[in-house]
């Protein structure tokens, strides 16, 4: 069979050289001189369809992704990343500033609630201890920057109370080392230096939020037996004394 066509000027559609009319549209063919009529070579099997304007190019039912997807694609991709990369970075940052702020001063509470009277207070120890265990915890403390602290005395200690009147700084409590009253008999009368007891109160008689569960030791010594030294508990705001061999929390000023 030849492999000559012709090609339709009305339609664009190639002819074998025997058919007189295009077979799509009808057109006559027109007059070709023998020898010299268009020889086209048939397209491979294989070969792609020309995708004609304004169509999006498929292959194998899938349409093709252009230059300018792929880069949206890469584009999206990165920024997904970067967020991941962000949220990681932050995390880190967070716990990095929470294990740091564990043994920073926290000037917000220990400050702010004592700044009338000039004095910073260091966090509570994690357990408790005797009196000269007590002095030489604070004689050795190193927090937020700071190595001078030293074991209150039982006037700065009451600093640390609220809600209780009798035992405030300035209360009807006796008991003061400014004012030399350290004896057994400043305490009277009875009922002057404690308020309501209350259990579980949340740190109710606290400025630092100390639970009904701690009491802290003073450097004040009573002065009619040295064996005991004055100390402060929270259940009911309560000024007192104990033998210097008995257990207690600790919280240091400077």
């Amino acid at each position: 069979m030849s492999n000559e066509k012709w090609k339709c000027p009305k339609c664009g559609t190639e002819n074998d050289l025997e058919n007189i009319f295009c077979g799509d549209c009808g057109t006559k063919r027109p007059e070709i001189k023998p020898g010299v009529a268009e020889r086209v070579v048939p397209k491979p099997a294989n070969q792609e369809t020309k995708i004609q304007k304004g169509e999006p190019e498929k292959k194998d039912n899938k349409s093709i992704i252009t230059g300018s997807e792929n880069q949206k694609i890469k584009s999206e991709a990165e920024i997904s990343r970067n967020k991941v990369k962000i949220v990681a970075i932050v995390s880190v940052l967070i716990a990095f500033l929470a294990a740091l702020g564990a043994g920073i001063y926290i000037f917000e509470k220990h400050f702010d609630e004592t700044s009338r009277t000039g004095t910073q207070w260091s966090n509570r120890s994690s357990k408790i201890m005797n009196w000269n265990a007590a002095k030489q915890y604070c004689a050795n403390l190193s927090e937020g920057g700071f190595t001078d602290w030293r074991l209150p005395n039982i006037d700065e200690l009451r600093t640390t109370i609220r809600n209780c009147s009798k035992t405030e700084t300035g209360g009807e409590c006796k008991v003061s080392e400014k004012n030399g009253r350290l004896s057994r008999g400043d305490w009277n009368p009875d009922g002057s230096c404690y308020c309501e007891s209350r259990n579980n109160n949340g740190g109710y008689y606290s400025k630092l939020g100390d639970d009904d569960n701690v009491w802290l030791w003073s450097s004040s010594t009573r002065s009619d037996d040295t064996d005991r030294a004055w100390r402060v508990g929270f259940i009911s705001g309560l000024v007192l004394h104990s033998l210097k061999s008995y257990y207690y929390y600790v919280r240091c000023v400077r």
